[in-house]
């Protein structure tokens, strides 16, 4: 059914949960649940355990908050990426570690509910980053290789409603060979997702979050969504690596529609990461 959000719910969403460490398991936990509620997994997304916050950063927007809608004028050009994390992610055996490469990506999941039949279209493809500066828990990664698929802004087609433009990262394994479709230097491609990372042997991703696209009224049907309530979440189940803790005060009421009200929810998370980059502690990768 076509969804639109009520004054209420997005007044409800306005009270962001405070977290005490940015990259805490509550906080985690709830950047894997956001996944879930704006059902990218596993529809889109086959499964998504992050051990660590990514923050993205576009020069005319500062650090998104997931699910934060966006005008498409302000995501044309790439942004910065780091991980947020703690100690333990980036020791020696962590899920970021010196002796492993990664792969990012940002893909369109379409709307809410989108059969994706024929793939996703990939909007940005880097094999082969590797551990760069970590500076206080959020780390650069280097890079010398082209890019699979150059970073493209997104596109949404007038009235085809809030599409879910999300970025992940994967650990590659020792043996990694890219998948010989596409070819570096590609714009824009549509692929078949859980096959790519099959091929590539990409398991879980280590770290994401989506913003959302809409250009025009839409005049197609999506699915509803839900805010997450963070005192529902267990943080035992959390995929986090790291020994902090953290707590939050308040929680969101459900609501429907997109996930550009829902996004607010975690709007404590990222705006820790955001202050790391402010303070210098980000840098951009090539």
């Amino acid at each position: 059914m076509f969804s639109k959000v009520a004054f209420a719910a997005l007044a409800a969403l306005a009270a962001s949960p405070v977290f005490a460490d940015p990259a805490s398991p509550l906080a985690i936990a709830t950047v894997k649940q956001e996944f879930v509620n704006a059902l990218l997994t596993p529809s889109v997304v086959p499964t998504f355990d992050p051990a660590a916050l990514l923050n993205v950063t576009f020069a005319s927007v500062g650090s998104i908050t997931t699910g934060q809608a966006i005008p498409m004028a302000q995501v044309g050009v790439k942004p910065t990426i780091t991980v947020v994390g703690t100690d333990a992610d980036f020791a020696s055996g962590g899920p970021f570690n010196s002796s492993t490469k990664y792969t990012i990506m940002m893909i369109d999941g379409d709307v809410p509910g989108a059969a994706n039949a024929k793939g996703v279209n990939t909007h940005y493809l880097q094999n082969d980053l590797s551990y760069g500066t970590l500076t206080a828990d959020v780390l650069t990664f280097t890079n010398t290789t082209p890019a699979v698929i150059n970073y493209a802004g997104p596109g949404p087609a007038s009235g085809s409603g809030p599409h879910r433009y999300t970025l992940l990262i994967y650990a590659q394994p020792s043996t990694f060979k890219a998948p010989a479709t596409p070819t570096a230097g590609s714009s824009v491609t549509m692929i078949d997702f859980p096959t790519y990372l099959t091929s590539a042997g990409l398991t879980t991703a280590l770290a994401g979050t989506y913003f959302t696209v809409e250009v025009g009224t839409a005049t197609v049907s999506f699915s509803s969504t839900t805010a997450v309530n963070t005192a529902t979440l267990s943080v035992a189940s959390a995929a986090g690596t790291g020994a902090a803790t953290g707590t939050a005060t308040g929680s969101a009421a459900s609501s429907t529609g997109t996930k550009a009200a829902s996004g607010a929810i975690v709007k404590g998370v990222d705006g820790f990461a955001a202050m790391f980059v402010a303070l210098g502690m980000g840098l951009i990768f090539a």
